[in-house]
C-alpha cells in the first residue's frame, strides 16, 4: 500500500500540483523583482519601459507567473511622482522602492495623474538556459506581450507580435532538434561572449553573458547593472547540487569557471557579503558570499572524485561520496582556489603593497608565459600572521623589484597566486625561506 501510495503521487501531473501551488514576490532593488515558486525563479524587471523577464517558469505554472507579473506590472504603474528620475537611487534607503507613495505637485496635475498609468506589456524575455523548468512558460508570456520594432517586422503569429526572446545561439539549436514549441524560441540569439541590450531600460543597461559548457551549452547569465543584481540561472542553485549534462556540454570545470566569472562580476559591500544580488535558479537569493561557498562545494567535490580515481576506487564509491559530500561553509577557501600541486616563479616590480586582514595582497607587474607584461594578484597572511614573521605596513614600497614563487591559481588564464617565497632584489630582503614563514592554504 504504502508503495502504491508513493508511485501515485510520482505520477500526479505537474498541472494538477500547480493548481495548488503559490507564487511570491521578493522585491530585489529598485525596478527588479523575484517571483518564487513558479517551477525556477523568474526575475522580473518593471518600468517605464515595460516588463522584462529573464526565464518565465515552467507550461504548468505559466498562468500565474503571467498573473503575478501582472501585479508587478500594475504596482509600478501607479500614479508617478513629478521626476525624470529612474533607476534605484530614485528612491531613499529602506523604503519600498516603487510601492512608495506619490505626493501631488499641485491641483493643476491631478487632472494627469488621478487614474494610474496603463500598465506596459511584456517586452523582452530573456532566457538563461534551455530546460523546461526555465523555458515551459516562455509561449504564454511571450504571446500576452509585445514587440515595438518599427513597421512591426518580426515573428507574426496570426495578428500579434509577441514579446521579444533573447537567448544564446545554442538555445536555438537545442529546441528546433527537440521540437519545443516555437512560440518559445528565442528570436533574437547571440554568440558571442557578452550580449548587450540595444537599450537603456527602465533606466539601466542590461548585459548577458554566455558561459560555455557550465551545466550544459546553453548556459547565460543577465547582469542588471544599475540595479546591481544577477540572474544566474542553474549555474547557481543553493540547496542541490548542480544537474551538470555532460551529454549536451555540460562539465565540471565549465561550471567552476561560471561561478568564478559570477563572482568576478559582483560587487561584494563587506567581506564578500552584501552588495551585488544574485538571483539563483532555484532556491534563495544570494550574494557573493553565497556564490563562493556553493563554487568551494563543486570544487571540493570534483577533488576527492579525482583523487578516488587517482586510487583506481570502484564506480559505487565515487557516487557514495559525491551523494555524502556536504558544503563547505568557511567564508574563503584557498584551497579550491589555488593549485597546491604547482609552483610558479615570476619577476618583477612591485606596483601595491595592501597590508590588511584578514589577507594581504601584493600586485606585481610582470611578464606572463607568453612574455607580455601583465599584473599579478599574490595573496599573503593577515596583518598578526606577518607582523610576526617581521613583515609590516612599510616593508615593501612602489617600484621594489622582486622574485615571487606562488601557488597558481585553478582558473586557466587567472593571475592570482598564493604566495609561497618572495625575495627583494635589491637588497636581498626575502620571506618564505625560514622557519616558520610559511602562510598555510585555508581549507
Amino acid at each position: 500500500m504504502r508503495h502504491s501510495l508513493c508511485a501515485a503521487l510520482l505520477l500526479l501531473p505537474a498541472a494538477l500540483v500547480a493548481q495548488n501551488a503559490e507564487l511570491h514576490v521578493m522585491p530585489i532593488r529598485g525596478n527588479v523583482f523575484m517571483i518564487v515558486g513558479a517551477g525556477s525563479n523568474v526575475t522580473v524587471s518593471a518600468g517605464v519601459d515595460g516588463v522584462l523577464v529573464v526565464d518565465a517558469g515552467t507550461a504548468a505554472m505559466a498562468d500565474k507567473t503571467l498573473a503575478m507579473i501582472n501585479e508587478i506590472d500594475r504596482a509600478t504603474s501607479e500614479p508617478a511622482r513629478l521626476t525624470t528620475c529612474v533607476g534605484p537611487t530614485c528612491y531613499q534607503p529602506g523604503s519600498p522602492g516603487p510601492f512608495t507613495s506619490f505626493g501631488w505637485a499641485g491641483p493643476q496635475y491631478n487632472a494627469v495623474i488621478a487614474s494610474p498609468k496603463p500598465p506596459k506589456p511584456i517586452r523582452w524575455i530573456l532566457q538563461t538556459t534551455v530546460d523546461p523548468e526555465h523555458t515551459g512558460g516562455t509561449a504564454k508570456l511571450s504571446l500576452a506581450g509585445k514587440t515595438y520594432n518599427g513597421g512591426e517586422a518580426g515573428r507574426l503569429i496570426g495578428d500579434i507580435t509577441p514579446a521579444t526572446v533573447v537567448g544564446h545561439e545554442n538555445i536555438l539549436k537545442r529546441m528546433t532538434l527537440t521540437k519545443f514549441p516555437e512560440a518559445s524560441w528565442p528570436t533574437e540569439t547571440y554568440y558571442i561572449p557578452t550580449y548587450k541590450m540595444s537599450q537603456y531600460i527602465n533606466g539601466e543597461g542590461i548585459q548577458m553573458y554566455y558561459m560555455p559548457n557550465a551545466i550544459d551549452d546553453t548556459d547565460s547569465i543577465v547582469y542588471f547593472r544599475y540595479s546591481d543584481v544577477i540572474s544566474a540561472g542553474d549555474i547557481y542553485t543553493p540547496g542541490r547540487y548542480p544537474m551538470i549534462d555532460t551529454a549536451r556540454g555540460g562539465t565540471v570545470q565549465g561550471e567552476i569557471d561560471a561561478l568564478n566569472r559570477i563572482i568576478d562580476i559582483a560587487f561584494p559591500e563587506y567581506r564578500h557579503q552584501g552588495g551585488t544580488m544574485i538571483v539563483a535558479g532555484h532556491g534563495r537569493l544570494g550574494d557573493t558570499a553565497d556564490v563562493a561557498i556553493y563554487r568551494n562545494m563543486v570544487v571540493v567535490i570534483r577533488d576527492r572524485i579525482l583523487d578516488l580515481k587517482k586510487q583506481d576506487m570502484r564506480r559505487v564509491i565515487v557516487v557514495v561520496t559525491l551523494l555524502c559530500a556536504a558544503p563547505s561553509y568557511a567564508h574563503h577557501s584557498q584551497a579550491a582556489q589555488y593549485d597546491t600541486t604547482k609552483e610558479v616563479k615570476i619577476e618583477g616590480m612591485l606596483v601595491q603593497f595592501q597590508f590588511r586582514n584578514p589577507h594581504t595582497f601584493i600586485q606585481i607587474e610582470a611578464p606572463d608565459e607568453s612574455g607580455k607584461v601583465v599584473r599579478w594578484s599574490i595573496e599573503w597572511g593577515g596583518v598578526g600572521q606577518l607582523d610576526g614573521q617581521g613583515v609590516t605596513r612599510t616593508t615593501l614600497k612602489y617600484g621594489d623589484p622582486v622574485i615571487i614563487t606562488a601557488n597558481p591559481s585553478r582558473t586557466p588564464n587567472d593571475h592570482k597566486l598564493h604566495m609561497l617565497t618572495l625575495k627583494r632584489t635589491s637588497d636581498g630582503f626575502g620571506w618564505g625561506t625560514r622557519p616558520g614563514e610559511v602562510i598555510a592554504l585555508e581549507p
